[in-house]
């Protein structure tokens, strides 16, 4: 982060969280299956978990037949 960037300038994520989260995902899906036996309730805490919400950035585009026109 830049000294003196406001904060509402910053964007988080991109098409790597998403992967992540997917992997991340499936990973303690799999770990709870295995583990739900031994212990009834898991709980999880992400120490390094971001804002929950991320900015999608995708090229401005004119529309066609099929799709509408991305500003």
């Amino acid at each position: 982060m830049t000294i003196g960037k406001p904060l509402s300038d910053h964007e988080f994520g991109s098409q790597d969280t998403d992967l992540k989260l997917s992997v991340v995902e499936t990973c303690l899906s799999t770990f709870t299956k295995a583990l739900r036996r031994k212990w009834p309730r898991l709980w999880y805490i992400d120490a390094f978990a971001g804002t929950g919400s991320r900015t999608v950035r995708v090229a401005a585009r004119g529309g066609d037949l099929f799709d509408e026109p991305v500003p």
